[in-house]
């Protein structure tokens, strides 16, 4: 009896255990399931499609306004004209993506990867951006008045962009073209431009404190009330610059029209 009453019991704890493990694998089935379905969902304003592969599908000039899209695969996608405006684009990928003429206005992309991609004239106004990843990203004429906090935008293309009052604190832009780019009101505090190009730029109350300029090349830039101060402009062009007003890298006060360096 003593041993019958042992197999009996290991027969019921096997059993529970059976039960247990089916339960997980249909738990763990439903879920991947309940995936797929979200996944399969027609896109469109306010859709969930947060984690899916997007890759092949046609969204040129889709709108995904209000869209969850976090963490969702766009690489090399063609979103021509797409509206994502206020979408939520956290951690996507979107690198070499083809984003020209997109709205990204007022979308959450912080540490998005769009490193690579035509983003040409696009609109990323209001757009969170901190931490993104936009290395050699053509964003030429865009308009970037964002939030572009400790960003990487090494060797990008931001040749005739708008960067009003962006704020571009602790930003990585070497090797950027910035030649014609509207900075004015712009923080670049601790930005790295070293060796960028920003040849007649408008830095018109910009904020520079801290930033490294050496070797950049800023001829013909408008630094009228622009703050530089504690700033690296080691071996950078400055020729051609307007000054006025402008706080100097040696933290004096310049009230005429003298170059500061």
């Amino acid at each position: 009896m003593f041993f019958g009453g042992i197999a009996l019991a290991v027969i019921v704890a096997i059993a529970a255990m059976a039960s247990r493990m089916s339960g997980s694998d249909t738990a763990l089935g439903t879920q991947n399931a309940s995936a797929v379905v979200h996944c399969d969902a027609k896109p469109a304003p306010s859709v969930d499609l947060h984690g899916c592969d997007l890759r092949d599908i046609p969204l040129m000039g889709t709108d995904l306004s209000y869209a969850n899209l976090e963490q969702a695969d766009l690489r090399g996608a063609d979103l021509t004209q797409t509206d994502f405006s206020q979408a939520r684009l956290k951690k996507a990928l979107l690198a070499g993506a083809k984003l020209v003429d997109a709205d990204f206005e007022g979308a959450n992309l912080e540490s998005a990867d769009l490193a690579a991609a035509n983003a040409a004239d696009a609109d990323f106004q209001g757009a969170a951006l901190a931490r993104a990843t936009l290395d050699r990203a053509n964003l030429a004429h865009a308009d970037l008045k964002a939030d572009l906090r400790f960003a990487s935008l090494i060797s990008s293309n931001l040749n005739g962009s708008q960067l009003v009052g962006a704020d571009l604190t602790g930003a990585n832009l070497s090797d950027a073209l910035l030649d014609g780019t509207d900075l004015e009101s712009a923080n670049l505090t601790r930005a790295n431009l070293n060796r960028a190009q920003v040849s007649g730029a408008g830095l018109v109350r910009t904020i520079l404190r801290f930033a490294d300029l050496s070797f950049a090349d800023l001829s013909y830039s408008n630094f009228t009330q622009t703050d530089m101060e504690n700033s690296d402009a080691t071996g950078a062009d400055l020729t051609g610059a307007r000054w006025f007003e402008t706080k100097c890298p040696d933290g004096t006060f310049q009230e005429g029209t003298t170059p500061c360096i």
